[in-house]
């Protein structure tokens, strides 16, 4: 696998490297079998050459021509054979430049006359050891302005217009050990007012009971300024919220589910607020059967007319068919219990039928005595000749006969007789 091994080239000093030098980069690489292929990185991008914008790659050179601060950063090299790929060691090129102005700053301030206002001038330097100068421009007249103190990259100038012609533009130059800052901050001074209105409001989140809101804001009329929201209910003609915040972004809660607002938002600061922009917003409803209350996740019913009566023709209907029920049931009982008494008195007709058979026929047999016209009375006589059916009595001479229904069958005539004595 090759190794490598990367450096600046022999004549450059890397703590003197300046913006608008020559920089070049030499790739030293030791491989057998010989490599076949050499890429140059600047973080972790493949560098090609681009000769307009001065960056040859040569094999094992790499060439910067009037190098640029935005050329700072980590170089490497890589080379491939048969054997793999071997990748160098990187090299933090560093580039010197004179001041530039920082971008993003605020560059507008506003200041009532005889009021101080401070204004921050902050630059980009290597290295970033730098001295500042401050002047003043309006109507064509310079001044320089002594009043400013510096911290590090930043200088802060301390201005108070006295009259009208003390507003206009104000300067800021650095240096550092490379040079003049080449074009200056500049900072505008008017006079201070309320601010301008929240441009872009947009209501976005909405829920049952909150409404998130987010504008992008003006200018702050030269003063520090903060802004306002305030809830309206449409209906009620009343203020529900009433919320400050630094940044034009607010969240309201704690509002009635279902309910059209009107919402004002407006930006303010010791000169005034600004005119109100104002949306409108409906917070959603929540199902007919629930209100929220409170913080907590209690939850409430409550039921409207037609809600209610819905509701009791559901409990109606359910109640009638319970009732149908229990007596479907009931019944089904009744006629499976007539079934079987039916059952049961169809088997005793015949049981007694038979008992009367035997009775009859053991009559038939008997010449019964006395002056009784009856044929067979329920008292056998004793001269009545011994039958099958009462072989096993143990008194003969009077027996009494059950009744019928007591009797299953002939064969149970013999467990179920006794005698008088």
């Amino acid at each position: 696998v090759p190794q490598l091994s990367l450096r600046l080239g022999s004549k450059l000093r890397h703590s003197h490297i300046q913006e608008g030098n020559d920089v070049y980069f030499e790739c030293n690489i030791r491989a057998a079998p010989w490599v076949t292929e050499i890429r140059w990185w600047f973080e972790g991008k493949e560098i090609h050459t681009n000769t307009s914008a001065g960056v040859i790659v040569s094999n094992q050179s790499l060439v910067l021509q009037r190098v640029q601060r935005l050329q700072r950063g980590r170089y490497t090299c890589s080379a491939v054979n048969t054997e793999g790929e071997g990748e160098s060691n990187s090299v933090h090129l560093r580039v010197q430049y004179a001041p530039v102005c920082k971008p993003g700053q605020k560059i507008l301030y506003g200041a009532a006359r005889h009021e101080s206002v401070k204004i921050y001038c902050e630059v980009e330097a290597d290295p970033p050891e730098v001295n500042f100068r401050w002047g003043f421009n309006s109507s064509g007249e310079q001044m320089e302005i002594m009043n400013h103190v510096t911290e590090g990259s930043t200088s802060v100038a301390t201005y108070m217009p006295r009259t009208e012609f003390d507003y206009g533009a104000l300067f800021c130059w650095a240096r550092n050990s490379v040079g003049t800052q080449l074009e200056p901050c500049t900072f505008t001074i008017i006079p201070a007012g309320p601010p301008d209105s929240v441009k872009n409001c947009t209501v976005m989140n909405v829920t049952e009971d909150s409404i998130k809101v987010d504008c992008v804001e003006g200018y702050d009329g030269g003063l520090l300024q903060h802004f306002i929201l305030e809830i309206h209910d449409t209906i009620q003609h009343k203020l529900k919220a009433n919320i400050s915040n630094a940044w034009p972004s607010f969240t309201a809660k704690r509002l009635p589910s279902g309910s059209s607002f009107l919402i004002v938002i407006y930006a303010a600061n010791t000169k005034g607020r600004s005119k109100g922009v104002a949306l409108t917003a409906t917070t959603l409803s929540l199902p007919e059967s629930m209100n929220r209350l409170g913080r907590g996740n209690v939850w409430q019913l409550s039921f409207s007319p037609v809600l209610a009566v819905l509701i009791a023709i559901v409990f109606a209907l359910v109640v009638i068919a319970f009732v149908i029920v229990i007596v479907m049931k009931f019944k089904s009982s009744s006629a499976r219990l007539r079934n079987e008494r039916a059952k049961n008195r169809n088997m005793k007709d015949k049981t007694t039928i038979a008992i009367r058979k035997s009775v009859d026929e053991i009559c038939d047999v008997c010449t019964c005595g006395g002056d009784q016209d009856d044929k067979c009375p329920d008292i056998i006589p004793a001269n009545c000749p011994p039958h099958p059916v009462f072989s096993t009595l143990q008194h003969p001479r009077r027996v009494r006969v059950l009744p019928p229904h007591a009797i299953r069958s002939n064969d149970d005539i013999n467990t179920h007789q006794h005698t008088d004595v």
